[in-house]
Parts: structure tokens; sequence; C-alpha cells
């Protein structure tokens, strides 16, 4: 198990040599992730910024599931939303971190009720990543619903004249929603009834039947969560 925690787990050398590791690998793994991380530090570092990189920044006592099997050993976990990255921590009362979990298809975890996942992804904001972080919102037999939820940096802005606003350097939140059918990959789709009816094509019937005698918000999540699961279930 300690092995496969070292897979798992890129940490700071301090803590790596405790972890009995045979492969190299690991080693030119960690220096990829720590080139990573600082590569990733704001325009100015002693602007003040609006805003946070986490919707959370508590660290949370978390499971990490590994090839399907849940490890044992206790772990702190926190999702940056601007790095996207899942720091992680020594306890709870941790505040800073220079570790992260691996990103790999084969890792993900639960933070509370929040499954977090590493998908390739299909549409979206073309400035982020095609690859990242998403929040599993339902998994049924056909159809899957996830959720992403960036942190986007903006410079600050001076007003030119007195006509224009000035605006303080910020975090602002990137939602978006993805939708998978039968195992396949993940592809954004709009809240709306329009984008909803394009994925959802081959059961249109369902899908109005459902938005006929179930009204409700579709940027709803737990709205929108009933929607898929109902068509699921009828597939």
């Amino acid at each position: 198990m300690k092995k496969i925690l070292g897979i798992v787990i890129l940490t700071s050398y301090s803590l790596a040599a405790q972890i009995s590791l045979n492969d190299s690998r690991i080693s030119d793994a960690y220096t990829d992730l720590t080139n990573r991380i600082t590569s990733r530090s704001l325009n100015n570092s002693n602007e003040t910024v609006k805003g946070s990189p986490y919707f959370d920044s508590r660290f949370i006592e978390s499971t990490i599931i590994y090839n399907e099997k849940p490890l044992k050993q206790k772990v702190f976990l926190r999702y940056n939303a601007f790095n996207d990255e899942l720091e992680i921590g020594h306890s709870s009362k941790t505040s800073e971190s220079d570790q992260a979990l691996m990103k790999n298809n084969n890792i993900y975890c639960i933070i509370e009720n929040s499954v977090f996942k590493y998908f390739p992804l299909i549409g979206g904001n073309p400035k982020l990543a095609k690859k990242g972080y998403v929040k599993e919102i339902f998994k049924g037999q056909h159809f899957g619903l996830y959720l992403r939820e960036r942190k986007i940096y903006r410079d600050a802005k001076k007003a030119k004249n007195s006509l224009e606003r000035s605006f303080p350097a910020r975090f602002t939140d990137e939602i978006e929603w993805y939708f998978q059918e039968n195992k396949g990959s993940l592809i954004f789709f709009k809240p709306n009834k329009k984008s909803i009816k394009n994925i959802f094509k081959t059961n249109i019937k369902h899908l109005e039947t459902f938005l006929k005698t179930k009204k409700g918000d579709l940027k709803d999540i737990h709205y929108l969560e009933k929607l898929v699961r109902y068509i699921d279930e009828l597939n």
C-alpha cells in the first residue's frame, strides 16, 4: 500500500523520503509538478487581489480512489480552482501546501460529498485546458452529468476617463456543464432547452415529458440532476 500511495500522491522530498519507492519515474513526476505549480503564479504577486482561488479554502479529510480501490491512509485535500489542482495538507488546520494529487484518469477523490475526477473535456472556455477536474453530479448506466468550477484571474483595470469604471485585480467564477453518454467523452453544454434537446435528441420524447410535468430551472443543479437521472432510468 505504501508503494501505491507513493504513485498516487506527489509529495515534498521530506515526505517522499519516508515512503519506499522503487520507481525512479516518481522523482521525475514530482519535479514536473513543482514546475507546473510555480509557473501558475499571478502576474503581480504584490497586488491586492479581490476574491480567492478557492471555492472552499479548507483542507478536508478525504478519500483517494486509485484503480477503483480506496486508499486507507488519512489525507486532507482542497481544490485550487485557479491552478486546477487538488492540494494536499497535513491536517485540517493546514493553510498552505506545496503538494498536489497526481493528475490521472485512474485517480479520483471524494471531498465531503463531492467526487472529483480528471477527464479530457470537449468544448467549453477555449482559454482553459482541455483536461481538468470536474465534479461528478450523476453517473448512471447510460448518462453522466459533470460540473466544472474554475476561478479565472482578471488583471486590474484603471479607468481611462470619468465615463469608465476601475476594477481591482480579481478572481471570477467560471462554471461549465459537461455531459457523458455510455462512458464516452465529456462534452460541454449550456443549461438551456436548446442545448439539452441537442444532447438528448434520441430521447426527445422522454425529455419533453419531463420538462412538461416537472417544472424547474435548468440552471439549478438539483433539477438538472433529476432530469438526467430520469432519462437514464428510462433507457
